[in-house]
């Protein structure tokens, strides 16, 4: 027989939810042809009805009851969904405030006794016009179409095609709320644990278990060929930070394309957007989410972002905002399995800090030291950041990890200043400049000739100069240039070796010139001398003369702090004189002397030591 209904309403209304949902079904029309219900017998039918005056759905094909048999054809457009808002609320803690949903395209289901049912649908799907808030009223998603073009959707087992799933005009938010809390996390709710069903009683299984569970161990089978982002806009804001930091990602959009769950496959991506539609962001490379091991390699390159609107980060995190610069990032991310290589390379353009900040999460580094070091002559701070480590590890945190190693950058480079301005000029030591005892000459210039060269790579350093001197081993060596001195005097002063005897230097004199005039020196020296019996001084040999004379020549502390002041100034002469450090730059302290019983470190203290700031 023939069965029609037609033009009839059905109006449901579900009360059991918070917010009541109301579904209106008005003009449905049914038509059944041939109506058997015998073993293998199928009815053409044709289905037709309005869903809340703007939806609609048509449906036309054949329906068996012995097996279970379904082969239509379907096509519903505009499907309000804020009716079934309230099933979602359940799951998702979202408010469904628009949107609709269409289906075109072909669905099959059918189950042969025992076994379990077997779908398939080819054909698309959409959702367009969707409004999302959250349940504190912010606006979450919105986007004007979502759709799924080429699909090829099968059950037990379960494969699924889809040719195209393209968002086109979206909208996401990323808030950050006072106390900390992100809304992304509030999105799934929580609730009770929901006891497992029984099996069945003595163990048994049915055989459309057998066959589901058989089904179970089959992974599904997914293949996505691409997927299309156009005309997206990702709004991120921070209420914890005071005062509140917004970033707005504009003009996103790309693609990815074969996307598998073929544990060799390698989805293409290629995305692209502006920050602050400024700054131009690109994310291309490989990934396979869908495959049972995580596969990505992908690269991430940000230009020319403004960092004046970061000061709210800086002021907290490092204790200063930031005046200007420009933040260029390229970033290379490779995880296989559960294994993460990532390599991190920062530039900085004109970095420079502004006014000090009162915070308790400030770095505990002297921060404008380190930028002082990091920045080259021409205002660029570039800086290498890896990190790697095994995702398993509930530990590793990758945002954590990072900030380390940028903290360990950064105190690396204020307690071991000297290690990367030896980097820059040449790899050497250059925290000091060691002399000869007793001797303010500089012996080699090439350490501060390095020195200087990476100074004027690092413009906004200020160097300070300690002059030191040793209390015993200068002091000795005073004494002895002090005998020689003395020797040199009485050369020049004997007119009987001719006028040449001005200019001859101490390691010219033979020894037997040296014994002559250093008995020349001794008789004039007014200390008590060793006597022979008649009162005369006695005549001695060489050694015991030098012996006395050494004895009896008094070098004071303030001639040692003399020599260690010239130390510092033959330094700041030389670096100076260069022509690559102008005299403002370099600032003399006050000289040390360290005695023998008040010397604490074992470093020699023959040297110039220097500082930074």
């Amino acid at each position: 027989g023939t069965m029609l209904l037609s033009e009839y309403g059905l109006h449901v209304r579900d009360e059991s939810l918070t917010e009541p949902s109301a579904l209106a079904m008005d003009r449905i029309t049914i038509t059944a042809e041939n109506l058997n219900t015998d073993a293998g017998e199928e009815t053409p039918f044709t289905l037709a009805m309005q869903i809340n005056s703007t939806g609609s759905l048509e449906s036309e094909g054949t329906f068996g009851i012995n097996p279970l048999n379904l082969d239509l054809d379907l096509d519903l457009k505009r499907f309000p969904l804020p009716p079934a808002a309230a099933y979602l609320e359940s799951i998702l803690a979202l408010k469904l405030l628009d949107g609709e949903a269409g289906v075109d395209g072909h669905l099959k289901a059918r189950q042969e006794p025992g076994s379990e049912l077997k779908t398939s649908f080819t054909g698309s799907a959409s959702l367009t016009g969707l409004h999302a808030r959250d349940l504190k009223g912010d606006d979450l998603l919105k986007w004007k179409s979502l759709l799924f073009l080429g699909m090829n959707v099968e059950s037990a087992p379960t494969k699924v095609t889809v040719d195209n799933i393209g968002l086109t005009d979206f909208f996401a938010k990323i808030l950050i709320r006072p106390d900390g809390t992100i809304n992304l996390r509030e999105l799934t709710r929580t609730g009770p644990d929901v006891p497992p069903e029984p099996g069945v009683p003595g163990g048994e299984t049915t055989p459309e278990e057998e066959s589901l569970e058989a089904n179970e161990k089959l992974p599904p089978q997914v293949v996505i060929n691409r997927v299309t982002l156009q005309g997206g806009e990702i709004d991120f804001s921070d209420q914890s930070i005071t005062p509140n930091f917004s970033l707005k990602m504009l003009e996103t959009g790309g693609r990815i394309s074969g996307l598998s769950s073929l544990s060799t496959s390698r989805a293409d991506v290629n995305l692209a957007g502006k920050l602050a539609n400024q700054a131009p962001l690109e994310v291309t490379g490989t990934i396979n989410p869908l495959a049972p091991e995580i596969h990505v390699d992908l690269k991430l390159a940000m230009k020319n972002m403004d960092l004046g609107p970061l000061s709210p980060y800086s002021g907290k995190y490092v204790g200063y905002t930031i005046r200007k610069g420009k933040l260029f990032v390229d970033t290379h991310y490779l995880i296989t399995g559960t294994k993460i290589d990532a390599r991190n390379s920062v530039f900085l353009d004109q970095f420079t800090l502004g006014d000090k900040v009162e915070s308790k999460d400030a770095l505990n580094v002297p921060i404008t030291l380190a930028v002082s070091l990091l920045k080259n002559r021409k205002g660029e701070i570039r800086l290498d950041l890896p990190v790697s480590g095994d995702l398993a590890n509930p530990e590793f945190k990758i945002g954590a990890i990072l900030f380390k190693v940028f903290f360990n950058l950064l105190i690396k480079a204020v307690t071991s200043p000297f290690a990367l301005l030896g980097a820059i000029g040449g790899g050497e030591e250059l925290s000091f400049q060691e002399f000869d005892y007793g001797s303010a000459l500089v012996p080699t210039t090439e350490k501060l000739d390095s020195l200087a060269t990476a100074l004027d790579k690092r413009p906004a350093l200020k160097l300070e100069i300690l002059g030191k001197a040793d209390g015993e081993r200068d002091r000795t060596a005073l004494i002895e240039q002090s005998l020689k001195d003395a020797v040199l005097a009485e050369v020049k002063k004997d007119s009987s070796r001719g006028e040449g005897s001005s200019e001859i230097q101490f390691t010219e004199i033979s020894a037997g010139e040296y014994e002559k005039y250093l008995g020349r020196v001794y008789r004039r020296a007014t200390f008590p001398k060793p006597r022979n019996v008649i009162g005369f001084a006695k005549s001695l040999p060489v050694a015991e003369m030098e012996k006395l004379l050494r004895t009896h020549t008094e070098i004071t502390d303030g001639e040692l702090l003399e020599l260690a002041l010239k130390r510092a100034q033959a330094v700041q002469n030389h670096l100076t004189s260069s022509g690559k450090i102008p005299p403002e730059r370099i600032f003399l302290l006050e000289p040390v002397l360290e005695l023998p019983e008040k010397q604490q470190k074992e470093t020699p203290a023959n040297r110039v030591e220097f500082s930074l700031r």
